[in-house]
């Protein structure tokens, strides 16, 4: 970065014009939308989605249920070795590059899983997954959106997370219907293609660059630290680290709940109901996530996030 660039970059953080993200006019608002277009293709594939692999794969190879939830396992595992280096991503390559490239990965891990034959070309196709995962959901989506709010990033990002839910309500019952109709591996291709087609564009149009009005000692931090500094810090900050792991534990479970939705329901109510039965629960979390977006930066979100696990715990521990 040139010294005056540098500079000018810091009179703009400093200056008393603050920019109202309020405003339905702020454009900070349409990269919500685009980032809400990226979750619901993200966690049509990459969460979702999997609950469709595990039947079809089943299905159609008769491997064990085991072997193919341990691929999904795998891809949250690599998808986290990966996710840490997106915040780094984006700083060097910008939110543009970054949303295309793991839209990318995401197409060509669709159409991969879509023609696999063996064990190991599943775990390939995963792979390549995890890397779409990284760069298509929560990780990627909250340092975008970071660069663009700052007193309404909780309220933001909730409203940009609703895709994910719409991901269950209407991608699982499309693709479900769409395999029924293709078989599997042409669906995987033509659902592939609606996302690049859908999504790159959108990113390539609207997404930019942000806007200059977050804090100057924010800013100046960032450029200070490397990426490996802030990893190290954060390793050792036990506030982060509470919250990681509490997050990490819950995805877990609710990971392990969706993936044998699909094939524990078909047997007993049929694919399409297993598939209506998935969107429903999707539903009910855009219901919970706009009711908490209306309220969150108010609330203490420790204490909220706690009593939201406790409830998922519950019902789980009463399904029979």
């Amino acid at each position: 970065m040139m010294p005056g660039n540098r500079e000018s970059r810091h009179v703009d953080a400093s200056s008393p014009l603050t920019i109202d993200e309020t405003s339905l006019r702020y454009e900070g608002w349409r990269i919500v939308v685009v980032c809400f277009l990226v979750a619901t293709f993200g966690w049509a594939f990459g969460f979702y989605g999997q609950s469709v692999y595990l039947a079809e794969l089943h299905r159609t190879h008769g491997w064990p249920a085991s072997l193919i939830s341990g691929a999904t396992t795998f891809v949250y595992l690599f998808g986290a070795g990966v996710v840490v280096f997106v915040a780094e991503a984006v700083r060097k390559f910008g939110p543009r590059n970054c949303l295309v490239a793991g839209t990318c990965a995401t197409a060509l891990a669709a159409v991969g899983i879509g023609q696999v034959n063996a064990p190991w070309q599943l775990y390939l196709a995963n792979a390549m997954l995890a890397c779409g995962w990284a760069g298509m959901s929560l990780g990627m989506i909250t340092n975008t959106l970071g660069l663009w709010f700052d007193r309404k990033r909780g309220m933001a990002i909730s409203l940009a997370l609703n895709g994910a839910s719409f991901a269950g309500i209407v991608g699982v019952p499309l693709l479900v219907a769409a395999i029924g109709y293709f078989g599997f591996a042409k669906a995987m291709i033509v659902a592939a293609c609606v996302m690049v087609a859908l999504v790159v564009p959108v990113v390539l149009i609207f997404v930019g660059r942000p806007a200059l009005h977050l804090s100057s000692a924010a800013a100046a931090s960032a450029d200070a630290l490397s990426g490996m500094q802030i990893r190290s810090f954060a390793l050792r900050d036990i506030s982060f680290l509470s919250v990681t792991t509490a997050f990490a534990v819950v995805l877990f479970a609710q990971v392990g709940f969706i993936v044998h939705l699909i094939s524990f329901l078909d047997p007993l109510i049929g694919r399409a109901s297993a598939a209506t039965a998935l969107a429903l629960l999707a539903a009910m979390a855009v219901v919970g996530r706009v009711l908490f977006s209306t309220v969150i930066d108010r609330l203490n979100q420790r204490l909220a996030s706690s009593l939201s696990f406790l409830s998922q715990a519950v019902r789980i521990a009463g399904t029979d």
